[in-house]
Formats: C-alpha cells, structure tokens, sequence
C-alpha cells in the first residue's frame, strides 16, 4: 500500500521551508481544532521538529456572532493547547454601542469592502461572519488577544527576536483612527512592549495594511498575549485581520486553520468556499503571504484538506456533482475535493500569483472505530487515491489509514470517540504521517527543482 499517492508537490513545498517562508492554511471539519487539539494541534507539532515557525497564523478581528452585547469573549484563533482555548477576543464597550458587531453595520460599508471582508461562508469553530466595527466613540476600549503557553511547544515564535505586526483595516469616511498595539509577557504584572500605533488612516472604502516592530530584546523570553487598544477614530472603521512574525526569521512555515467546522461535510466545505467572493479570496491570500515578499511570483501555500467522516451523512448534492441521486457517493466527495481545488487555483492565479506556488494535501479522515461508519470511510479513500493526478498535479493524497491503522490506534489509546482523537492521538497520527512523507526520496535543489536523492 502507498500511504501517499502523488507526494511530490507537498512534500517538495513542505521542504522548502528550511529555506525560505511558506505558508499552510487547513480547511477541515471538526477534527481541525476538535477540544483544542486536533489536526492543526497535531499537524504543527509534527512540523515544527523540522522547520521553525517564522510566523502566528492569520489571525481574524472579525468575530462569528452578530451579538453586541456589551462584553463579548468569542474564540476566534487556533487552537494550539492540550485543551481548550488557547486565543479569544473580549470586546469591551458600552451596552454594545462601541464595538458593535451587527450585521447592519457591515452593511453600511461599499460594496468593494463588503465583500473583501465578508467569509459568512467559512464561519464555524473558527472562521468568522462579521468586521469588527470601531465606531468614533471607541477611543480608549480595547480588544485583546491572548495565548496561553502549553508544554508541548511554549511559545510558537521567539519573542526575543524582532517582531513585526501588520494588520488591515478599512475606513468608511475621512478621519480614520488608530490601534496602540502591545506584547504582554505575562498575564500577571506584564511588562508591555509597544508594537507601535497601526493607523486606520487612508482612502476611504479601500483595505489598508499597517505594520509596526519591536526591537529584539534579550530579556523577553515568554508571553500573555497581544492586545489592540483603540486610541481615537475620527469615524468608522473596520478590522479583519492581523499577524506576527519574527522580523529576521527568513525560512520556515505557518499554519493557519482558515476553516474548521463542526459537523460540515464535504459538500458543506465545497457550497462554502464556492460562495466566497473573489475579492475576500484576494484578501485572504494576501493575508496569508504578507511576509513572503511583494513579489508575487515567489509566494507559496499549501493548502492541506481533510474530510469524509461527515459525507457519510450528506444528503444534500451541489448542481454538477457526478451522483446526484446519491449524496454520500465517493464521487462526489472526490468531486467537492477536486473543484475546491480547482476554485483555489483559479483565484490564485487571478491574483497574480503562479500556480507554482500553490501545493493541496486531500485526505479522508482516519479510520473511524465503527464498523460500519469505517466501511464507508473506506470507500472514500480508495476513490481518492484514484484521483488523475496528471489532470491534478499539484495534489498529494494521504491515506490515513495506510499510515496508522484502526487496530493500532484502539492499542494506542487514540480514541476520543468513534471519530476524534485524544490529545496524544491527534499528535501521534499526525506527527507519523507527516514523518512518513518528507522522509521519501525526493529532494529539492536551490533552484527548486525536485530531484532524486542519492542512494
């Protein structure tokens, strides 16, 4: 048996990261930040041994609720701990009116902007509905991000380092604003370090990058998280998303769970990502490549796509699937995966980046402990590995089942239920599997070219 069908693209993008930045994006069902330690928990830590991490994931100011009540504490981040959640948003206001979250007031924004901030398709675990909206009366509230540290990995970037912050705004009038961004070392007496004022300033309606630094300091070796506090705004503005990055670090990866939702299958995944605007696709790339560079031709992602447990109870079939009087056929999960790809690809390509840079990792999910709910899981797997990889070139798939069996997880202890894993399951299945693909026998040479190692 194969375990990994097609390898070459992931793992030669993968190898990459010891020499230049790259970046992952998961799109997965609940299993992606199932408890706070699911595939991106697990995924992480199998790469992390053999790339640093250059960078936090994309991290969204656009919260998943159109609730504004007046203190809101939403889970907005990656799940990256040994349980819970490691990173949430509290807005402070007035009986709501400061930070508002409704939806009518996105709606007062052009159209352009809308649309480049709208992902209602990708809301869920972690994705997000809704900008957040900072109103002229928010001077002196604050939204704040915080990490807490677990064993497993402390703290994903060095803070010691040089750190550079970039966030992106929109301003709905002239007047604009600004955040005071700062690093808490602890959660306790913190000591803040200034991350500089990010200013909203700018040309009403269009998107606007910000960036600030921290000098690298010595004596900062752990951290309590990242806050944003409003100092003034001349009107509104909105907010959609942030990043960190070690300034000087110039290879290695990050990983960001762009989708992870509870119980959406196959179809879910693909009517979502379909429905999308362009421009917030547009948004979400460059989002993802901000530190690899203004030159488009050289950006990279990997995009790793993992479902099939709820397919198996999909009744529901998109217009143009090969089985429409079957819902939870295999070939219509091959389908969803395939035009998902195909969509990405598309976009990617609009955007002025090469097709070059993009990488997919497909994958069911990893054999179920149930019979019957197994039996089919199975199915899905045989017809993915089928999938016409000359017609698809840039996807690998990996067979979880090949990797780790059912009779060694049950011995392993991996099992949460029938289909999530414990804490240790997910970093054992997916530290074996990333282990097995980048150990094969392809390289890539300085001119990123894939050739063969020696024997």
């Amino acid at each position: 048996m194969g375990k990994y069908y097609n390898p070459k693209p992931v793992r030669d993008m993968l190898r990459r990261a010891a020499t230049r930045r790259i970046d992952i994006a998961g799109i997965w069902n609940s299993e992606g930040n199932y408890l706070g330690h699911g595939i991106e928990n697990g995924m992480f830590n199998a790469l992390w041994p053999r790339f640093p991490c250059y960078a936090l994931p994309a991290m969204s100011f656009l919260p998943s609720s159109s609730s504004n009540d007046a203190t809101y504490d939403q889970q907005i981040g990656p799940n990256w701990g040994s349980g819970g959640v490691e990173s949430y948003m509290v807005q402070a206001g007035d009986g709501g009116t400061l930070y508002t979250l409704a939806y009518p007031q996105r709606s007062s924004a052009p159209a352009t902007v809308r649309d480049c901030f709208d992902v209602t398709a990708l809301s869920g675990t972690w994705g997000s509905q809704f900008p957040l909206y900072l109103s002229a009366t928010a001077a002196g509230r604050w939204v704040a991000y915080n990490y807490n540290n677990y064993s497993v990995r402390a703290n994903p970037i060095n803070i010691a380092n040089e750190l550079t912050l970039a966030v992106w705004t929109s301003q709905f009038s002239a007047g604009g604003g600004s955040f005071t961004a700062v690093l808490r070392d602890s959660d306790t007496s913190p000591n803040i370090i200034s991350l500089g004022s990010i200013s909203c300033a700018g040309t009403d309606g269009v998107v606007t990058r910000t960036q600030g630094t921290a000098a690298a300091d010595s004596a900062r070796s752990a951290w309590g998280g990242v806050q944003f506090f409003a100092n003034s705004f001349a009107n509104a503005v909105f907010a959609s998303w942030w990043r960190l990055a070690e300034t000087t670090k110039t290879a290695g990866f990050a990983l960001t769970p762009l989708y992870s939702k509870s119980s959406m299958s196959a179809f879910d995944m693909y009517t979502g990502i379909i429905g999308l605007p362009a421009s917030s696709w547009y948004h979400i790339f460059d989002v993802l490549t901000n530190y690899q560079g203004s030159d488009l031709s050289q950006h990279m992602c990997l995009f790793d796509i993992n479902e099939g447990a709820n397919q198996a109870g999909e009744a529901s079939v998109a217009p143009g699937a090969p089985q429409p009087g079957d819902a939870d056929h295999p070939d219509n999960l091959v389908w969803y995966m395939q035009q998902i790809v195909t969509h990405i690809e598309g976009l990617w390509e609009l955007s002025g980046r090469p097709l070059s840079g993009l990488a997919f990792n497909l994958r069911s999910t990893h054999p179920i402990n149930d019979d019957t709910a197994e039996a089919e899981q199975v199915t899905y797997r045989t017809a993915l590995r089928a999938i016409d990889f000359a017609a698809y070139p840039r996807v690998t798939v990996m067979d979880m089942a090949e990797i780790s069996s059912r009779a060694e997880m049950v011995a392993a202890g991996d099992y949460q239920d029938a289909t999530h894993l414990t804490y240790s399951g997910y970093l054992r299945t997916e530290r074996k599997a990333w282990s097995g693909l980048l150990s094969g026998t392809s390289r890539i040479d300085r001119t990123g070219r894939a050739v063969r190692a020696r024997r």
